[in-house]
């Protein structure tokens, strides 16, 4: 496992914060770089000819302003953010993954909702 390989904190929902945290901690602890994403739908085709541009921009505004509120949790704390379009938040993350190496981490909450938290 390379130091240089970075966490990777999905941060989205109810347990974002908790994610980020946790997060943040392991990278100080292990000097890992931290790389905070959310995953926004992203250009779904209307029809075989349009996708829909406002509903695209509406997601990715969204996906901006989550990362402003991880900013704001981070404080002064190193990070990269960055929000991406995808057909899925699966298949956005295990994208993520994959461009950072077969080292990274990626860092998933459990809900709040489901009882026993996972």
């Amino acid at each position: 496992m390379s130091p240089s390989s970075p966490l990777i904190a999905a941060y989205k929902g109810p347990a974002g914060p908790d994610v980020l945290m946790f997060a943040k901690l392991w990278s100080q602890a292990s000097g890992r770089p931290l790389r905070v994403v959310t995953i926004y739908p992203g250009a779904a085709p209307i029809s075989m000819a349009r996708v829909d541009a406002e509903w695209v921009a509406y997601n990715r505004e969204e996906a901006h302003d989550l990362l402003d509120e991880a900013r704001s949790r981070l404080g002064t704390f190193d990070a990269e953010f960055e929000a991406i379009g995808s057909d899925s938040a699966s298949h956005g993350l295990h994208d993520v993954q994959e461009a950072a190496g077969s080292d990274s981490i990626v860092i998933l909450g459990s809900l709040k909702t489901r009882g026993v938290r996972r």
